[in-house]
């Protein structure tokens, strides 16, 4: 038979809709139907990762709840769902939570990983890990153990912009990560990183993205533009009116993650 999900929308778009999945036999006759709480995605966003004979690991966005915004006015704060359904799709276990990544501004205002889900895969320990989007600013992976303790997390941001979007994650055959994802700089387009199997990018963690197309940087109000980016051979290093470079030291690293000297 055949097990199909998505989010109804019965209630209009601006309010929240519920996630659903249904089965039916190998004739489509219906056999049954399950809800899984209340989102504010427009699209599916409910992952599944199979353990043979015994069910799925699921990691999902979830906002139930609204906010007060200011007076009367309210909104829906998404947060993560991820747990272990049997082999029925039954909730066994689950756990909710929100991560605070970092403030910024001056205002009590918060990165936050809140569960729009990129992703998700066992590593090569047993245990599985999760990708997600922080809005526009970057990619937040964290692995958790089957009772969905939180081992470690990773925020993979093209620092000091933080204005990624990862679209897909997947294990790769040495135990880390390949994520594909975009960039709202203009000029800087797609990127793709792949990560060891702590999640890191680069060595120490460091907050960087590989960037395929142009790569924007900011010096204060001069921007620079390096392409291409990944090289072989030539890297052009310029200015937007073609002024001169201001001092500064330049770090080019290979697809590894070593420095190059």
């Amino acid at each position: 038979g055949y097990v199909v999900g998505g989010v109804n929308r019965f209630n209009g778009k601006l309010n929240p809709g519920e996630y659903y999945l249904f089965k039916t036999d190998s004739l489509f006759n219906w056999e049954w139907l399950k809800k899984f709480g209340q989102t504010t995605t427009s699209y599916p966003q409910m992952y599944f990762l199979e353990q043979p004979g015994e069910g799925y690991f699921f990691a999902c966005f979830r906002s139930d709840t609204p906010i007060v915004v200011s007076g009367h006015s309210s909104a829906y704060s998404g947060y993560h769902h991820i747990g272990f359904m049997d082999t029925g799709f039954n909730i066994v276990k689950d756990t909710i939570f929100s991560i605070i990544l970092a403030q910024y501004g001056t205002s009590n205002y918060y990165w936050k990983s809140q569960g729009v889900v990129r992703g998700i895969a066992f590593s090569h320990n047993g245990n599985f890990v999760v990708a997600d989007a922080i809005g526009y600013n970057g990619a937040n992976i964290m692995q958790l153990d089957s009772n969905l303790h939180l081992i470690w997390r990773r925020w993979l941001a093209y620092y000091p912009i933080w204005e990624e979007r990862p679209y897909k994650m997947r294990a790769a055959h040495d135990g880390g990560y390949l994520i594909v994802g975009m960039t709202m700089v203009v000029g800087a387009g797609g990127w793709f990183v792949k990560t060891d199997t702590l999640g890191c990018a680069l060595p120490n963690c460091a907050d960087t993205l590989y960037h395929i197309g142009i790569e924007t940087v900011e010096r204060g109000r001069q921007e620079v533009f390096v392409y291409p980016n990944p090289t072989r051979d030539y890297l052009t290093i310029r200015t937007k009116d073609n002024s001169t470079l201001p001092p500064g030291t330049l770090l080019i690293f290979n697809m590894q993650g070593s420095l190059q000297k």
